[in-house]
């Protein structure tokens, strides 16, 4: 079987297409990178280069396969590379955790952070499902990025996220991409 070739199209923020480019930067793949701005996508929308499966993004093309919805194509990638568990209930474990966040990011993404957003996440204990790294890490290191940059202290109450956020952002096949991708807010 050969290799897939992979093309992310998603707009210029992080928001609901990050975690995407970030399991595909962890699993080491290369992938072309898409990033439609806001002021294209009401030309590109109806063209025959993207044709949405929904008419909305992300679209994730694997080969002339087209997926769309950003935890469909998240979880895809997650239990294509590995970066799930195995059995159902930590499959499971780990659907809550990513679901957490994904609620916390449409809230986010809307500007209505209502409730403590660091705090509904430190209570689910953070390590690598059996030390290794899965989706619902990657999940947890975005939306943290995006609350420190509205309060740089967030995390002062919260060791087990500290400690989370650290070992992403250092681990071997992320750290570059992490340092180096745009600095967006959201």
């Amino acid at each position: 079987m050969s290799k897939p070739t992979y093309k992310f199209m998603y707009f210029g923020v992080r928001a609901r297409g990050e975690l995407c480019r970030m399991v595909l930067q962890a699993a080491g793949q290369d992938f072309e990178d898409v990033r439609i701005t806001f002021e294209e996508w009401p030309k590109l929308k109806p063209c025959e280069y993207l044709s949405t499966p929904t008419g909305v993004l992300p679209v994730l093309e694997i080969n002339s396969d087209k997926l769309c919805q950003s935890m469909t194509i998240a979880r895809y990638l997650a239990k294509e590379y590995k970066f799930y568990a195995e059995s159902n209930m930590e499959q499971a474990l780990i659907d809550q955790v990513v679901d957490t966040v994904s609620d916390l990011m449409g809230t986010l993404i809307s500007w209505k952070l209502e409730g403590d957003a660091t705090k509904k996440l430190s209570n689910f204990v953070f390590t690598y499902f059996g030390f290794q790294l899965t989706i619902a890490d990657m999940a947890v290191y975005d939306v943290l990025v995006t609350l420190l940059k509205m309060d740089p202290k967030c995390l002062a109450k919260f060791p087990k996220l500290q400690a989370n956020f650290k070992r992403v952002g250092e681990h071997p096949k992320l750290k570059k991409y992490l340092e180096t991708r745009p600095d967006i807010d959201i």
